[in-house]
C-alpha cells in the first residue's frame, strides 16, 4: 500500500482503519493525529486520498489551521489541501445559513445573510471592515440632513449620495458577473446588480431610521 515517505515517520490507513476515530467523527481527534492525516493527503493512492480529505472535513474548523501551516510535501498536495479548506469552509457557511433561516417567525437578518453568502466566495473575508463603510455611508447621510429632515428629504439625500456621489450604478456590460451579487465587491467596486444595490439601500436606509422594505416582484427586487 503506498505511504507517504519524506524523512518524517511513515503513515498508511491501515494505521488509522482501525482506530475508532477514523471511523467516527465525533469523536475527538488529537493534533498528532490530524498532522498525520494531513500528511497523508500526499500519498500516491487516489482512493486513500479521499477518505483521508473525507476524515478531514468531518473533522471540521478545529484541523483548519493546521492544515493552513501543513509543509507541502509535493504538488498534488497542495490542491488536496485547498479542497478539504474550501469543503470545511463551504460547511460552515451553510450550516449558519440553515440556522439563519431557521429563527423563528420574523424579519431575517438581511445584513447577516447578505454578509455570509459574500463568505461562500471569500471566506477570509472581513465583515466588520464592511459594516464600519456602511455605518459611515449612514453618518455622511445624516450629517447632510440634520435631525429635523424629513422622509422625503432623507430618501433624496440618500439617493443623491449613493449614486451621484459615491457612484453606485448597475453593471449593463457584465450583468451575470459573480461578483455582482457579493455585497463586499459591490461596496469595493460601486457597482452591482438590482437586488445587491437594493441591499446596500436598505442596510444603509435602516441606519438613517427609515422605513423602507425590500419587495420581491416576478423577475425585479424592489425597495
Amino acid at each position: 500500500m503506498p505511504s507517504v515517505s519524506t524523512g518524517a515517520p511513515k503513515y498508511s490507513v491501515g494505521r488509522w482503519a482501525d482506530e475508532r476515530t477514523f471511523r467516527e467523527p465525533t469523536m475527538l481527534i488529537n493534533e498528532s493525529q490530524i498532522r498525520a492525516l494531513i500528511r497523508l493527503l500526499a500519498d500516491e493512492d487516489e482512493k486513500i486520498v479521499r477518505t483521508i480529505s473525507g476524515k478531514l472535513i468531518d473533522i471540521g474548523p478545529s484541523a483548519v489551521p493546521l492544515l493552513q501551516e501543513a509543509e507541502i510535501e509535493q504538488p498534488e498536495m497542495a490542491d488536496r489541501l485547498v479542497s478539504v479548506l474550501e469543503e470545511i469552509r463551504g460547511g460552515n457557511l451553510e450550516d449558519e445559513l440553515m440556522q439563519l433561516a431557521a429563527l423563528p417567525d420574523g424579519p431575517m437578518d438581511l445584513e447577516q445573510g447578505a454578509f455570509l453568502i459574500a463568505r461562500y466566495a471569500y471566506p477570509s473575508l472581513t465583515v466588520t471592515s464592511y459594516t464600519r463603510q456602511l455605518d459611515e455611508m449612514a453618518q455622511e447621510v445624516q450629517d447632510r440632513i440634520g435631525p429635523r429632515a424629513s422622509g422625503e428629504e432623507t430618501i433624496k439625500t440618500l439617493n443623491r449620495y449613493l449614486f451621484t456621489e459615491q457612484g453606485f450604478k448597475g453593471n449593463t456590460k457584465n450583468y451575470y458577473e459573480l461578483e455582482n451579487s457579493y455585497l463586499n465587491c459591490v461596496i469595493d467596486r460601486r457597482t452591482g446588480i438590482p437586488i445587491s444595490l437594493s441591499t446596500l439601500y436598505l442596510l444603509v436606509g435602516k441606519r438613517l431610521g427609515l422605513p423602507v422594505q425590500g419587495i420581491g416582484m416576478p423577475g425585479h427586487f424592489l425597495v
